[in-house]
């Protein structure tokens, strides 16, 4: 596998807990941080988003820092109606706006993607938000997962950016911005370098200073150049207490706001992130791990390989028919208890002890009665009664003379 993209900040990365310092992601392609709320932008390490679209092969990527210019606006908001009382929870820590500090784990790298994960409750809502960056590619997953913890009306949620892909070159905090439906991508004038946000179903719009589906709702769609905000919210309905709703955010970034905005809607629309030929409808059971998968071979490393519900059962390390042996301790049958290593033979098994040879004859085996063996099978020599000793050196003599007369 290739370096990851933001190397410098190895050093950062603790092995307890999941402080500030942390939470970021890396790999070839993409480095981005992430505020404590869950809104990109990791003040600590003063990561919000880079990209280096040649990968490790390349020089280092030209522009610095996409989010991390000017004042840093990356956020993402959901409102709702409750008792017929409206409520809009924020969280847009890079201007000190967090309604919601949440609880993460991670970051973890399965070889195919890297993510973290935060989880949080209000009274009325819980929510948990991964970001996902796969090897490879120049995409990015901003999922959520929303349960209603009461009976609410009208969900909605949005996602707003403010790049400035060109702030870094020559100060300039313009871009040409375009919102349509379920997209909206800002792009720069220096090398036409662009990102774009898009979610299934949402609506994109351009803004200034907005935060709640309300103000991306009301932006503008179309074209605008100039210091604006791109942003895509979505209508999610009603969610009864116990329900929970799943939207999937992309970033895509490329050469090109309609080669950006394709790559944002493939992602979108993108159902195996792990790229292993399963999604979750198909059995996937951790659509960010390569090695999880309906059918996968179970290895014994705490983690349901093959998705069939139980942890490292029928993997070689664990003992699962309980025989006191495991396939890597030489059982070759983990199914049967009365096969293993030592094992006595067993009706209709072949090889019960794993010795590799077949069980044959009778069991236990005759024991040996003591008879001299039948002197006229090999060359015929040996002691020819009680009285009498023969030389070592006669009987070769005798062995050979009768070898000759047998030919």
């Amino acid at each position: 596998m290739s370096a990851p993209l933001l190397v410098v900040l190895a050093l950062a990365r603790s092995a307890s807990g999941v402080a500030q310092a942390d939470r970021w992601v890396s790999t070839d392609r993409i480095a981005l941080g992430v505020h404590e709320d869950g809104s990109l932008v990791n003040e600590i390490v003063r990561l919000g988003l880079l990209w280096d679209p040649d990968g490790p092969e390349g020089p280092l990527p030209v522009g610095g820092d996409w989010l991390y210019a000017g004042q840093p606006i990356e956020a993402w908001s959901v409102s709702y109606e409750k008792d017929g009382t409206s409520c809009l929870l924020v969280q847009a820590g890079p201007v000190g706006v967090s309604d919601l500090d949440l609880a993460w784990d991670g970051p973890y790298d399965s070889g195919a993607v890297t993510w973290l994960h935060g989880a949080g409750d209000t009274a009325d809502l819980r929510v948990d938000t991964w970001l996902e960056a796969p090897w490879g590619r120049d995409v990015a997953w901003l999922e959520m997962r929303f349960e209603a913890l009461a009976d609410l009306d009208d969900l909605a949620v949005a996602r707003v950016a403010d790049p400035d892909p060109d702030a870094w070159l020559d100060g300039s905090y313009r871009t040409l911005n375009t919102a349509g439906d379920g997209v909206a991508v800002a792009e720069g004038a220096f090398d036409a370098r662009a990102l774009a946000l898009a979610a299934r179903g949402g609506q994109g719009g351009i803004c200034s200073g907005c935060t709640s589906p309300e103000d991306v709702a009301s932006g503008s769609t179309g074209t605008l150049e100039g210091d604006w905000q791109i942003g895509v919210w979505l209508d999610l309905g009603d969610l009864a207490a116990g329900e929970a709703v799943e939207v999937t955010f992309a970033l895509g970034l490329a050469i090109g706001s309609e080669a950006a905005s394709e790559l944002a809607r493939a992602a979108v629309d993108d159902d195996d992130h792990d790229a292993d030929g399963q999604s979750a409808a198909d059995g996937d059971c951790d659509d960010r791990d390569a090695g999880v998968y309906a059918g996968a071979i179970e290895v014994s490393d705490g983690v349901d390989n093959d998705c069939d519900g139980t942890v490292d059962r029928d993997s070689a390390w664990t003992d699962d028919d309980e025989d006191g042996y495991a396939e890597a301790d030489g059982d070759c049958d983990d199914g049967d208890p009365g096969v293993h290593p030592g094992a006595e033979p067993v009706e209709g098994v072949v090889d019960a002890d794993c010795d590799g040879l077949a069980d044959t004859g009778d069991w236990p085996p005759a024991l040996d009665t003591g008879e001299a063996p039948d002197t006229e099978k090999g060359c015929g020599c040996g002691r020819a009664g009680g009285s009498g000793n023969v030389s070592l050196f006669g009987l070769f003599a005798l062995c050979l003379a009768l070898r000759r007369r047998r030919r």
